[in-house]
């Protein structure tokens, strides 16, 4: 069973995204489990967090709606910024917590488990002021900024980010000491066009 870690954190679903590409919100979609893609991350990463959170747009009643009451919403002050601004208010709310880091991870990478997460974890307890951040373990160049825990000593950096014309948190992440995490290829791919997820039929005996 996965505990949560001696350096408490907030844990944080990213849900804020628009879903153009794949046509409907990706939050509510069915994951083979039956649970939505919303409820099936705040699962796994609530067994690694003192406090969960869900970070949405503004407008995104139809998620705010299914958001569990034992998991605090986080809404976007400010719209077309992206997964910074997310970011930005899950770091305000972690440092008011007395949380040490805020552990992203995007509500649409329906294979990540809490046993990967789990991995960057570990590492962020070794490492409490670096970033941890995962990567796929055959491309360990290649950054997954949206899978990480970010410690809230950024919290101003991540606020002048937020507000600046370049808000890319793969960049940022260059920029910062980091840990990277090697976690297997399957569990970082996300879902972001209808034919990269079959939900499975009402009748199917795992829905």
């Amino acid at each position: 069973m996965a505990n949560r870690s001696s350096c408490p954190l907030l844990g944080v679903v990213l849900a804020g995204g628009r879903s153009s590409r794949m046509g409907r919100c990706k939050a509510l979609l069915t994951h083979t489990d039956g649970a939505t893609f919303l409820h099936r991350a705040i699962e796994q990463v609530r067994p690694l967090s003192e406090v969960v959170a869900c970070a949405i747009a503004q407008d995104q009643q139809d998620v705010a709606q299914i958001i569990p009451a034992y998991v605090t919403t986080l809404r976007d002050q400010c719209d077309q910024r992206g997964p910074a601004e997310g970011l930005l208010r899950a770091l305000e709310f972690a440092a008011s917590h007395a949380c040490v880091g805020a552990f992203v991870i995007p509500v649409d990478v329906p294979a990540l488990g809490t046993s990967e997460l789990q991995l960057v974890q570990r590492s962020f307890e070794c490492f409490p002021n670096e970033i941890s951040c995962a990567v796929s373990d055959n491309s360990p160049d290649r950054l997954e900024p949206l899978i990480a825990i970010y410690p809230t000593g950024l919290l101003p950096s991540i606020a002048a980010l937020a507000k600046s014309d370049n808000r890319s948190l793969y960049r940022f992440i260059q920029k910062h000491s980091h840990h990277r995490v090697p976690l297997p290829p399957h569990t970082l791919t996300n879902v972001n066009h209808p034919e990269d997820w079959n939900e499975p039929s009402p009748h199917d005996p795992k829905s």
